[in-house]
């Protein structure tokens, strides 16, 4: 999604000016993105929500049945669900480590910034963030912020072995896709947990997060559909 980070700096982007784009043309080739538990409700309504091999563990919504196939952007450009992750809202934004120090990014190649004089909002206002430019690292920071929890909250579920590697398959009109690469929770391993540590998991939250999970595979008829529509099938 992203092509070319730089730091915004005054320096070099003084006069650089932001306008927002309602084409998502951008994430053409996203398949899966990270969401926080904070968006994990709304997001499971839509998606398919699962956590990839590796680590660290992170909840990660299903976007494409094939590589660099996003199936929620249509061939306009137009997001086809009503809510849009917030993985995706960060974009043309980013907080970057750099040197210990978290520092704002931009995506240089993003259709959302001109030079000043053409119509847009400014990023810098004598020689400081702008309002607008603040706001977009409070909005990144509390979503960095809320991942990390995230990423706290589920690793109990690789440490406890209730995540199982797993193909996911659905059928849609006599064409099979399958999701490889991702574990889901196994309801069997969960159930053989002790009481203690699923009452454990209740106070902390971690078991809505797993039945937000469970219940958004239900999401995967969807998302095929949505491939058909707009690639027409395996390629």
């Amino acid at each position: 999604m992203y092509k070319k980070l730089v730091e915004l700096t005054v320096e070099q982007h003084e006069n650089l000016t932001y306008h927002p784009v309602k084409n998502y043309e951008f994430a053409r080739n996203m398949v899966s993105v990270p969401v926080t538990a904070g968006e994990l409700g709304r997001v499971a309504k839509y998606y398919p929500v699962i956590f990839p091999d590796g680590d660290p563990v992170a909840p990660h919504a299903i976007l494409g049945l094939e590589q660099g196939k996003n199936s929620y952007v249509s061939r306009e450009g137009k997001w086809m669900m009503p809510y849009i992750p917030m993985s995706i809202l960060c974009y043309p934004f980013a907080l970057v480590r750099k040197n210990g120090e978290l520092k704002l990014c931009i995506d240089k190649e993003a259709p959302h910034f001109a030079v000043e004089g053409e119509e847009g909002t400014r990023l810098f206002e004598n020689g400081k963030y702008s309002g607008f430019t603040q706001q977009v690292v409070k909005f990144l920071e509390w979503f960095n912020n809320d991942l990390r929890a995230t990423i706290t909250a589920v690793r109990d579920l690789a440490k406890k072995g209730v995540l199982e590697e797993n193909n996911l398959n659905v059928k849609v009109k006599n064409k099979v896709f399958s999701v490889a690469g991702c574990r889901v929770v196994n309801r069997e391993r969960l159930r053989a947990l002790e009481d203690s540590v699923l009452a454990e998991w209740v106070r902390s939250g971690l078991s809505m997060i797993i039945e937000l999970h469970l219940m958004s595979l239900e999401n995967l008829k969807t998302l095929a559909l949505q491939h058909i529509s707009i690639y027409g099938g395996l390629s």
